[in-house]
């Protein structure tokens, strides 16, 4: 065969192996991006419609919960009175919407063992305790019927809150805060930790 001929032959087929592979490399990185931006976008879905609302209705939970046990009153009599009208006008309606919000995304949460069995052991918590007050039971609270507040639900969601905030923050290029010493659950002591679970008893348990 001519040289000339094989020379442009090569020629050729040096240029569409590289376009196959320019090609390729371009088809890859287009992947990735969309890989990426999928993540980030579950990510945002994670957040947005299921952690960052259910950690707003637990902390709205804790602050009324430390006035309740914890609040001032001029009489035993008024106590009885704001605690009663704070569990028909503000718990119930708050359990409620912290029920919804599981029932409608708990397939973003991505639950684990442990956030699963907290999240049932606080659905139980709430039926009990709209069964108590329906049947006008206002001073018995679910712990005295062995149902008491899984107090581990609210560290272990925040500890998911912040692990998945810091993904997204790094995946959108986000500064991401230095670490604190908040509570990190680990294999070893996570169970010892929702064993801890002792009920509240200051008017009957937490709510």
């Amino acid at each position: 065969m001519h040289p000339t001929l094989l020379t442009a032959l090569a020629a050729v087929a040096g240029f569409i192996a590289k376009s196959l592979w320019d090609l390729f490399w371009k088809r890859r990185e287009e992947y990735v991006a969309l890989a990426r931006q999928k993540r980030i976008e579950f990510l945002e879905r994670q957040l947005s419609l299921f952690y960052w609302p259910l950690y707003i209705h637990l902390q709205k939970n804790n602050v009324v919960w430390d006035h309740l046990a914890n609040g001032i009153s001029p009489s035993l009599k008024t106590k009885k009175t704001v605690d009663n009208q704070l569990c028909q006008s503000f718990f119930l309606p708050n359990h409620e919407a912290m029920l919804r919000v599981i029932e409608g995304n708990i397939h973003l949460a991505q639950a684990d063992e442990i956030l699963e069995d907290l999240l049932l052991r606080f659905i139980r918590h709430v039926a009990i305790f709209k069964a108590l007050r329906d049947g006008g039971l206002q001073n018995i609270d679910p712990v005295y019927v062995g149902v008491p507040w899984p107090k581990p639900l609210f560290p272990v969601l925040e500890q998911r809150l912040r692990s998945l905030q810091q993904q997204y923050d790094r995946e959108i290029g986000r500064p991401v805060p230095e670490p604190t010493d908040r509570l990190v659950l680990t294999s070893e002591n996570s169970r010892s930790y929702l064993e801890a679970d002792s009920p509240i008893t200051t008017t009957g348990g937490a709510v």
